[in-house]
């Protein structure tokens, strides 16, 4: 199918260029490989696509910050899914609380 359609093989490369940066890349190495997929966004023909380097570039500081090492011996990445669930559960605690006073 990727041979037949040129959009779609070009879609599908720039998949894979965005799972590479975020599977393999390094807080050291991940800013230079950020401005690249960036501008292959933005000079895609496929129109469905060019937005998309629209949004990591406004996001691009969160994204940055996603690589930072939270935990050296797993070799763990800051997660934000973490971040939003404790204060889910702590939106969830007050809710839930609101009829005790102490």
């Amino acid at each position: 199918m990727l041979a037949i359609y040129d959009e779609l093989e070009e879609a599908f490369y720039l998949k894979n260029d965005v799972t590479y940066f975020y599977d393999y890349c390094t807080y050291d190495t991940e800013k230079k490989q950020l401005e690249k997929i960036i501008i292959d966004f933005r000079s895609s023909t496929v129109v469905e696509i060019s937005p998309f380097a629209n949004t990591l570039t406004n996001w691009k500081k969160e994204i940055i910050n996603s690589f930072i090492i939270v935990d050296d011996k797993a070799n763990r990445k800051m997660n934000p899914v973490i971040v939003e669930n404790r204060n889910k559960s702590i939106k969830f605690l007050k809710h839930t609380s609101n009829d005790y006073f102490n």
